[in-house]
């Protein structure tokens, strides 16, 4: 009798509702690309509060100001350290911002303390000495460069990234570095055939799409074993080994309200095959298409398996290491309601033994389970450890019991880990 073998799961289930028609929800004072509308309507919103008051009304698809922008980045900053210094969940936070001395400001043209904190703080710089130019326009390469020191002040981790630009030789090696920083960390894109633009000004929608991002990039971790940990965000997953390199990143699809990335994971599975550390990563091209389901041997990365798309999305393996289980919910009888989960098999070299079409009952009488009742899919399970998960629907992040199933033969024991 093959047995399930425990999944250690982190994974994802984004529910997404029909959304209105954008001239339903767009504001009748305010002027913005379809494409912005949620991230300036989370900006705005009670549980971020990170909006300057000049900025709400009017039109978005305008320039922002430097004052504009470091005010939004000083209300990004506080809201960021409230939640990452008492380790609370995205979207409860108690602002920490930056603090000013009350010394006399170095520069001729501001008095803002949003200005002077950030200064204060290394984030933000003045055109000179004595000059900040606070109704100037920001560029793109300030903005990469506020940005990127906005992420170091709040510990964020910067991934590697290889510059794909024509446009950026020119620069310094700070702007080149900071262009680099928050391009791998998702925050900022090119504008299109191998240019990033760098004196265009920043729209005041981009800004706020850029701070919600930032916001967006507070990473949470559980570890595999005693050499890589998992660090997830809203924005990608990565591995590091034990010195803190990220060896191996994949993009989240549900990163962008946009959907600008095309293709990308919702969830990821660790488990040990033939005396190595697999990940075995899921998702969809984009929401509501069909699953991809890969493998990756760890710490290497190389690609040892991808499933058929009609797999479905890895649920585990069994205990003799022979086959993959995986799932995948049927086409639900109306919209908003879950549908039939259904089940098939695979083994290792991606070939069909049972297709995705049988009930967890099946797959019992069939010798892949013993426990009918051993896995669900109305709850995130996760072994040994508390991680944080994502809640899609709210876009935050909690902390939760999860519960752990160990398939022994005929029953599940079940096993609680608390917070």
């Amino acid at each position: 009798m093959r047995k399930l073998l425990l999944i250690i799961s982190v994974f994802i289930i984004c529910f997404s509702c029909a959304p209105a028609t954008f001239a339903e929800q767009a504001y009748t004072d305010e002027k913005c690309s379809e494409w912005a509308y949620y991230y300036i309507k989370d900006a705005e919103s009670p549980l971020y509060n990170i909006m300057p008051q000049e900025m709400y009304g009017g039109d978005f698809t305008a320039s922002v100001t430097r004052q504009e922008f470091c005010e939004l980045i000083y209300n990004t900053v506080g809201y960021m350290n409230g939640v990452t210094n008492v380790s609370d969940e995205i979207g409860k936070s108690t602002p920490i911002y930056p603090k000013f001395s009350g010394k006399t400001s170095p520069f001729e043209d501001t008095n803002s303390e949003y200005i002077l904190a950030l200064y204060e703080s290394g984030i933000i710089k003045g055109k000179t000495e004595k000059t900040f130019c606070p109704l100037d326009y920001l560029t793109r390469e300030e903005t990469a460069l506020i940005i990127s020191r906005a992420a170091q002040y709040c510990n964020l981790k910067k991934l590697p990234y290889k510059l794909p630009f024509n446009d950026t030789y020119s620069l310094t090696d700070e702007s080149s570095d900071a262009i680099k920083s928050v391009c791998g960390m998702g925050i900022m894109n090119g504008t299109g055939e191998n240019h990033f633009s760098h004196s265009e000004t920043l729209s005041k929608e981009q800004a706020a799409a850029i701070a919600m991002r930032l916001i967006n990039c507070i990473a949470h971790h559980s570890e595999i074993n005693s050499e890589l940990s998992c660090y997830f965000n809203l924005m990608q997953m990565w591995i590091e080994d034990k010195d803190g390199n990220a060896i191996f990143i994949l993009p989240m699809y549900w990163a962008t309200y946009d959907y600008r990335i095309d293709y990308g994971y919702s969830g990821w599975d660790f488990f040990e095959h033939n005396k190595k550390t697999v990940i075995a990563v899921f998702g969809s091209d984009a929401p509501q298409t069909e699953a991809h389901t890969e493998f990756y041997e760890l710490p290497s990365g190389n690609k040892i398996l991808e499933l058929p798309k009609k797999a479905g999305y890895f649920l585990g393996i069994t205990e003799d290491g022979k086959y993959i289980i995986t799932y995948d919910i049927t086409k639900p009888a109306e919209y908003g309601s879950w549908g039939e989960t259904v089940y098939g098999v695979y083994d290792f070299h991606g070939a069909e033994i049972l297709p995705p079409i049988y009930s967890r009952d099946e797959l019992h009488k069939a010798g892949y389970i013993d426990a009918v009742k051993a896995f669900s899919h109305n709850q995130n399970y996760v072994a040994g450890k508390v991680i944080s998960f994502i809640n899609p629907k709210q876009k935050t992040l909690h902390n939760k019991k999860f519960q752990s199933f160990f398939v022994q033969k005929g029953t599940a024991k079940q096993t609680n880990v608390k917070n």
